[in-house]
């Protein structure tokens, strides 16, 4: 009886001290249970790894950077044809809820938050649709060039071209001006093999769905998609609402709304002119507005 006077005390006591440890075990998360338990700021590069995390803020997938060079996909647009488009900027990360691009020592890896594989590699990717794009212009480790779709991440333009430029407008959706062969053209992603347009020599640095412009050395040259020129050359064009204005020399000044509606502005012993304002393209006769057009 002596002995278990002696012995409860000391039982007691290591209850008292074990029996917190064991609750703070249990209630504390693994972090092969949560992964981001190290990250409680949900900051996306952190401590060498990329965190995901869908819109419910709950993390999906966290990569192992395997270098200290390890950042999002920063498209830069370094166009040599399409004008709008030079020099433009953005990162993009989510292709869509499941897949992303990262950025990791000179190379660009398509990786699936699915199950952490690498599909793919690229040396170049171009946004021309910040910040969710229809497509992404790709150029691969050959330095071809192609495009997918960002929801299906098919290839919609094969891996066979020089060049792939993309206005993102509502009258070129799908239209994807391409180089093959030294040869300027408009193809569509529904159909790759059909050329929609005539082929060109020198690069065409915009389009519509009616108009393609091409520049050689410092003068512009429109063309229907037949090849058919309109008027001469042109030293210079802006672009209002989908309506292009040009201009052929000092005295005229040339708009064109569609294919069956282009008008120009010229008469004997008139300048005209025309500058871009917040209303729309402002006519300019002799220096004085002549008339708006938006």
């Amino acid at each position: 009886m002596s002995k278990n006077k002696f012995l409860l005390p000391i039982i007691l006591l290591l209850l008292v001290l074990t029996l917190p440890l064991g609750i703070y075990g249990l209630l504390t998360p693994k972090e092969d249970e949560y992964a981001d338990v190290d990250n409680p700021n949900h900051l996306h590069l952190y401590n060498g790894y990329l965190y995901y995390y869908d819109t419910n803020g709950e993390l999906t997938y966290k990569y192992e950077c395997k270098s200290d060079n390890c950042s999002d996909v920063t498209a830069e647009i370094d166009d040599k044809y399409l004008d709008n488009f030079t020099g433009d900027t953005s990162e993009i990360s989510f292709i869509n809820d499941d897949y992303v691009l990262i950025y990791e020592d000179g190379t660009i890896k398509l990786l699936s938050l699915l199950n952490g594989e690498v599909l793919r590699t690229f040396k170049q990717v171009i946004n021309y649709g910040y910040p969710r794009p229809d497509y992404l212009i790709i150029q691969n480790e050959n330095g071809k060039y192609s495009a997918i779709s960002t929801s299906t991440l098919e290839f919609v333009i094969p891996e066979d071209y020089s060049y792939v430029g993309y206005l993102n407008t509502d009258k070129t959706l799908g239209k994807f001006s391409v180089e093959k062969n030294d040869k300027h053209y408009i193809i569509d992603s529904s159909n790759t093999e059909n050329k929609l347009s005539s082929e060109y020599n020198n690069p065409i640095v915009y389009y519509t769905d009616e108009f393609i412009i091409t520049k050689s050395n410092n003068s512009y040259y429109f063309y229907d998609y037949n090849g058919g020129r309109i008027g001469d050359a042109f030293n210079k064009y802006d672009v209002y609402n989908n309506i292009i204005i040009a201009k052929p020399n000092d005295e005229s000044v040339v708009v064109f709304y569609r294919l069956s509606n282009v008008v120009t502005y010229s008469e004997d012993n008139i300048e005209y002119d025309y500058t871009i304002g917040t209303d729309g393209i402002i006519i300019l006769e002799d220096g004085v507005e002549l008339e708006v057009i938006n």
